[in-house]
């Protein structure tokens, strides 16, 4: 159960709100996701003949041809780990649209998401056939980067009989120690005679806690054909079996200026996978193609291939290789990279010539027999695509959280580090920051702030700190927040935040990055490392130019506010202060109005509010945060 002391947010959990631990100080929490309808035609209840197939090579969605019932599971290409190929369906307590099955009890269990065949016409299958020669199989992994399922938690495998019955065929437990890093293939037969009618179905469902995705499996490969045998695990696909890295290290985006100041990039690599019995070659395609802006006017370049002198690769048996990128893209090629630009979309395919549905006999290698694959399409998942930005911020994310994170504890703090491409301080002028729309006891205002580097962590005083009112604008929409005229930072410096004391802040995670060894914690007035956490916390950092502000200026001595403490709620400032924003000190925003006169601002709380309260406010390009007392 994931408990959060000394508040009451578990008390007014709602719809689309979990959580679950993955670090001790780390919570993970349910997002809304957008679910992609399939390009495919839509299925009925007709009836389909053998084979059934469906490597779950569209992302986001489910064959609709293929299923009858679907709609609670996710596809995700990043939650699995040594994917068998790009897109697995998730099974959790979470359904396609990222929401709980149940928000009022934290520990109901029972059966979760759903994946329902269409219709198959077993009644077409030879009695010649029916012995052993008819079987479904799946590859699964157990929790990969999700919560693992508890013990007495369990995958189903159900089968519909001619009398209208469903029948459990298998049960997959949790029992012992399960391996989290490699799928596992599952060969069910079908023998029956009881099976062997026009109608036949079959079913997965997950049974575990039904508040959220505490308990994760993950399912590739779902294929049921005749012609097979007991230890048929072989099929003639090769597929992509990962995104590529990024060509910026661990960014996904850079700024302009850094890139051209520094144009390194990194040789991306892609994981391919071979799933059939026997040797094969294959070839890599990787182009690239550049869209450039030059005062806010867009120009597309043409494609350009960079993989001309790769040689062939050659794969065993059911091998995985990771593979580089050959040629990396050079600074000088104007065919790739103009001479003057503002920004840059550069846009790196990947085309895996692996051979797949070449009909045995045509050409060397080809394994593709129509009698028994047709009308399977094995190419779905030889292709990939992925968009590198370089305009004016760092980013390690993709644009897309498959979850959110907060800290356990009020008043902890977290933070990202960012080391820019330059090796010279730039002035910080905005960050972005995702905060997803979730219900629950959200805050709204949270304290972000911005640390130097001190030997490998967070500095003890921030660069800066401020206070923000929080826009929740959207699925996958950034927040920005301007910072004045612009802060200095070293090439290596953290953003973060602190818990706040009424509600919880949640901020985006990107599971798909490949980002490490960016996360930092603050419990007890130390830094340290977080570790456990896969992704990265969507928050950018953006560079333009701005006016420059060193610090924070916080000491009391040189701008006065009085009367502190007060007795009504009105305080006094300088004629010339600007006021950013009042808070108290559980983060909640004090309404406020602001009267000038000739030599001081009055600022009074439009309802008084008795205790301790922080201003914040700017006097020319320093910025104070004064405590205030109201008796």
């Amino acid at each position: 159960m994931c408990k959060r002391e000394n508040t009451t947010w578990i008390a007014t959990l709602v719809l689309f709100f979990f959580c679950f631990s993955s670090h001790a100080q780390w919570k993970l929490h349910g997002v809304p996701n957008q679910v992609v309808k399939s390009s495919r035609i839509k299925s009925n209840a007709t009836p389909m003949s053998l084979p059934f197939w469906d490597d779950f090579s569209f992302v986001n969605t489910i064959a609709d041809t293929l299923w009858f019932e679907k709609n609670t599971v996710r596809v995700m290409d990043d939650m699995g780990i040594n994917l068998p190929s790009l897109g697995v369906a998730v099974f959790d307590g979470l359904n396609a649209a990222g929401s709980p099955y149940v928000t009022d009890d934290l520990i109901s269990s029972g059966f979760n998401d759903l994946l329902l065949s269409r219709p198959v016409k077993l009644n077409e299958v030879p009695p010649a056939n029916r012995t052993d020669k008819v079987f479904l199989s799946f590859a699964w992994q157990w929790k990969g980067k999700g919560e693992g399922p508890d013990p007495g938690d369990y995958l189903q495998i159900d089968f519909k009989d001619d009398n209208g019955n469903w029948v459990p065929v298998k049960v997959i437990n949790v029992i012992g120690t399960l391996n989290e890093n490699n799928f596992t293939n599952e060969l069910i037969p079908i023998v029956d005679t009881k099976y062997f009618h026009e109608t036949f179905q079959f079913r997965i469902r997950n049974y575990g806690r039904r508040s959220g995705a505490f308990d994760t499996w993950l399912i590739d490969y779902v294929y049921l054909n005749q012609f097979r045998s007991a230890t048929d695990l072989s099929f003639p696909d090769r597929a992509l079996a990962s995104q590529p890295g990024s060509i910026f290290g661990n960014y996904t985006a850079v700024p302009a200026p850094h890139f051209k100041e520094n144009f390194i990039f990194t040789a991306p690599s892609i994981s391919v996978q071979s799933n059939n019995a026997g040797f094969t070659v294959l070839e890599i395609n990787t182009d690239i193609q550049t869209t450039y802006y030059e005062n806010e006017i867009a120009t597309d370049l043409p494609s350009v291939n960079l993989e001309v002198n790769r040689n062939i690769e050659e794969f065993d048996n059911f091998q995985r290789k990771n593979i580089l990128l050959l040629n990396l893209p050079n600074e000088t090629n104007t065919a790739i990279f103009p001479t003057n630009y503002d920004s840059l979309k550069i846009t790196l395919s990947y085309i895996l010539g692996s051979g797949d549905n070449k009909i045995i006999g045509s050409e060397p290698f080809a394994d593709y027999d129509p009698a028994i694959y047709a009308p399977i399409d094995f190419r779905y998942n030889d292709t990939t695509q992925v968009i590198y930005d370089v305009r004016s911020y760092y980013a390690y994310d993709d644009d897309e959280a498959e979850f959110a994170v907060s800290l356990d504890q009020d008043n902890y703090l977290g933070a990202q580090k960012f080391e820019m491409l330059t090796t010279e301080r730039d002035t910080l002028t905005a960050v972005y920051i995702y905060f997803p729309t979730l219900a629950g006891q959200l805050s709204s205002l949270v304290e972000i702030s911005i640390w130097a580097d001190d030997a490998g962590v967070p500095s003890t005083t921030p660069i800066q700190t401020f206070n923000i009112p929080i826009n929740r604008t959207g699925l996958d929409t950034y927040q920005k927040v301007k910072l004045g005229t612009g802060v200095i930072v070293d090439p290596i410096f953290y953003i973060g935040w602190r818990e706040p004391q009424n509600g919880f802040v949640a901020i985006g995670l990107d599971k798909s990055s490949k980002a490490e060894n960016i996360l930092y914690e603050n419990t007890n007035g130390t830094w340290q490392a977080v570790n456990g956490i896969d992704g990265a916390i969507m928050i950018r950092p953006a560079f333009e130019k701005a006016d420059i502000i060193t610090g924070i200026e916080q000491t009391d001595t040189q701008v006065n506010v009085f009367p502190n403490p007060n007795q009504t709620g009105d305080i006094f400032l300088p004629v010339q202060s600007e006021v950013i924003s009042w808070s108290n000190i559980n983060g909640s925003n004090i309404a406020f109005e602001v009267e000038t006169n000739t030599h001081v601002k009055k600022i009074s709380m439009l309802q008084k509010q008795i205790g301790l309260s922080i201003i914040q406010f700017k006097v020319g390009q320093t910025i104070y945060t004064k405590k205030i007392i109201t008796n």
